[in-house]
């Protein structure tokens, strides 16, 4: 074979040529060809820089093993995560810095000691059932909270995990352990959880007196005739009324009235057991109902009490106030089968006293019809009232507190009576709830609101959105999607030119919440829940309805800048609306103080006579025209 066409010895045989070559390198390259010793000297020379590549290699290898160590202990040691490794004992064998630092220690002091010594008090019992049991089933992880102690006394909260390693070390079972602090998290969830429990008890107690509110206490009857139907027993239901207390609130103001109120409220307890049932149902009224009433003279005995207890006397300030007090009474079953009826023909009992003078009581009887009669009458005048157009829209506008611009105006219903005026809703409104006329009012209204803005739009007025009222009864009857949806097809109504103002007993209504208020909303109409914070709607509530505002009831506006520190509910409605990305209208609003206050606590929008009173609707279309630079249309 020709030398030149030799193939190459593979590199495995190289090691072993060359060292054949040292033995006997002489007689080895005496026998070699001129042309093998070049080859051979050629495959050493490649072999040789092949060497140096694997080692420059395994120095590039080392380094970026020696970096890559560097960085792991960097993010062991300086992790927002403390980490320790433990024994089967809790003892510690290695901690990072973090750790240490949460702990207020050196790292050093760490070492050796028993994790349980770290552990707050509370949760010592917390980490030995946890331990116990994971040492007993062989689990391999540990997911609790613990509160650790700071070698200053403090305490802090951490998730505790921890993985065991894989049996077989040398160093016997140990425990890896990632300890996060979550004392922040916890401080907020542990506000909002006091906040829910605050507006809990606002949705359900009287903000003044702390006396369950209306809403309570109709639950509460329900509850005392539930078990009065089960055990055949009677119950009685007073209705309360105070004589001259409106004479005192407008002689005197607010503050004492309201201290009147608290004080009271105070004497009604003294006159009640703890079993029976007390609430101030709203202004000067309250509600009381005696369980177990063997018969009607029983209940007679504590109203006379009542009457003793409120007509004492009150001192105030150093004046001395009288007060009187007509109390209206009803029996279950014999004038009333559930919770609504009671509480109507204990009112009807209450005011057959008022009549009387005062300072009676008045047993509830079918013979007691006066006040039917008159609601009877009411009733029909207010049918006669929607027939014949009567009924009348004035608006009143919402202006932005910051830039002073008016973004809304709020429809008001009013009475246009032939013989008796001008009257407010007051004082048929109640009526139209009773008889259920409200759900004809509601979508007459909603009709006119809609025909009145596209009248302004033809005339290229400049409208700010228009709020719209919606009782419960309207959004019990379901028709109020499909009204709206046909008055904003008729009259051509962009749905972004309207508010709907939902009453807070909306809430009460399950229906209303899962179906009703979410369809309204998909039509494009916004919605606010009206004189939030007065007995309905809770901070859970808030999540269940897509609203984007919420309103501040007048009277806790009223409150403000009457004495220091007033203003408290009003400054907490601003915050909840803030913290849900909701806008807050105030309403009611009278007084610059007022106005200057809300400014203070950063509330939006404003409304009441201070801006402008309700206007007829010509009225209010020559008020837009005059303040058109001011308008912001939606």
């Amino acid at each position: 074979m020709d030398e030149k066409a030799r193939p190459l010895p593979p590199p495995d045989n190289l090691r072993t040529r060359a060292e054949k070559s040292l033995v006997t390198p002489d007689e080895r390259i005496s026998r070699m060809s001129e042309a093998e010793v070049r080859r051979l000297a050629h495959e050493l020379q490649v072999h040789q820089i092949e060497l140096q590549m694997q080692n420059e290699d395994l120095l590039d290898a080392q380094a970026q093993l020696e970096q890559s160590r560097d960085r792991y202990n960097d993010l062991y040691e300086f992790a927002p995560v403390g980490y320790l490794t433990l024994d089967i004992k809790q003892r510690i064998h290695e901690a990072n810095l973090t750790m240490a630092a949460q702990l207020g220690v050196e790292r050093s002091a760490l070492v050796g000691r028993i994790l349980s010594d770290l552990v707050a008090h509370d949760s010592q019992n917390l980490l030995h059932l946890e331990w116990r049991s994971a040492m007993a089933s062989k689990a391999r992880h540990i997911d609790t909270e613990l509160e650790l102690k700071r070698s200053d006394g403090s305490t802090f909260f951490v998730q505790f995990t921890c993985l065991r390693e894989p049996d077989g070390d040398t160093h016997g079972t140990r425990f890896r352990c990632a300890l996060s602090d979550i004392s922040a998290r916890r401080e907020v969830e542990n506000v909002r959880l006091e906040s829910a429990r605050q507006m809990e008890f606002m949705a359900h107690h009287d903000s003044l007196t702390g006396l369950a509110n209306r809403v309570m206490f109709q639950k509460r009857v329900n509850h005392a005739l539930a078990r009065a139907r089960r055990q055949k027993r009677d119950v009685a239901l007073l209705y309360l009324d105070l004589d001259g207390f409106k004479h005192i609130n407008d002689s005197f103001g607010h503050d004492v009235g309201d201290t009147l109120l608290v004080a009271a409220a105070q004497r009604l307890q003294a006159c009640v057991r703890a079993e029976d049932i007390l609430a101030r149902l709203g202004g000067d009224e309250f509600g009381i109902v005696l369980e177990e009433v063997s018969e009607a003279w029983g209940a007679a005995l504590v109203a006379d009490k009542v009457i003793d207890a409120l007509t004492a006397p009150f001192v105030l300030e150093g004046r001395e106030l009288v007060l009187g007090v007509s109390v209206g009474v009803c029996l279950f079953p014999t004038d009333g089968e559930d919770s609504s009826e009671l509480i109507r023909n204990a009112d009807i009992a209450m005011y057959q006293a008022k009549h009387h003078g005062g300072n009676v009581v008045q047993f509830y009887t079918p013979a007691l019809s006066e006040a039917v009669r008159a609601r009877v009458d009411t009733e029909s005048a207010l049918r006669r009232a929607i027939e014949e157009h009567e009924l009348a829209i004035y608006y009143q506008p919402m202006m932005s507190i910051a830039t002073q611009r008016i973004v809304g105006a709020e429809a008001l219903l009013r009475w246009q009576d032939p013989s008796r005026g001008l009257l407010l809703p007051d004082s048929f409104l109640p009526v139209a709830e009773l008889s259920g006329l409200i759900v004809q009012v509601g979508n007459c209204v909603i009709d006119e609101v809609c025909r009145q803005i596209a009248s302004w739009r033809a005339d290229a007025l400049a409208l700010p959105r228009i709020s719209v009222n919606i009782s419960a009864r309207q959004c019990a009857s379901g028709q109020v999607v499909d009204v709206l949806r046909n008055a904003l097809q008729t009259h051509g109504v962009d749905p972004e030119a309207l508010d709907l103002e939902i009453t807070e007993s909306c809430y009460l209504d399950k229906s209303a919440v899962g179906s009703v208020l979410p369809a309204l909303r998909e039509l494009g109409v916004s919605l606010t829940i009206d004189d939030f914070g007065t007995g309905y709607a809770s901070l859970a509530s808030l999540g269940q309805v897509p609203v984007s505002t919420i309103k501040i009831d007048r009277s806790f506006v009223a409150e403000i800048g009457n004495e220091p520190g007033d203003g408290a509910i009003a400054r907490a409605v601003v915050a909840l609306g803030a913290s849900q990305d909701l806008r807050v209208v105030a309403e009611g609003v009278e007084r610059p103080a007022q106005l200057e206050a809300l400014r203070t606590m950063q509330c939006e929008i404003c409304q009441g006579f201070l801006i402008a009173p309700p206007m007829a609707a010509d009225d209010f279309a020559v008020w837009l025209a005059e303040q058109s630079a001011r308008i912001e249309t939606p």
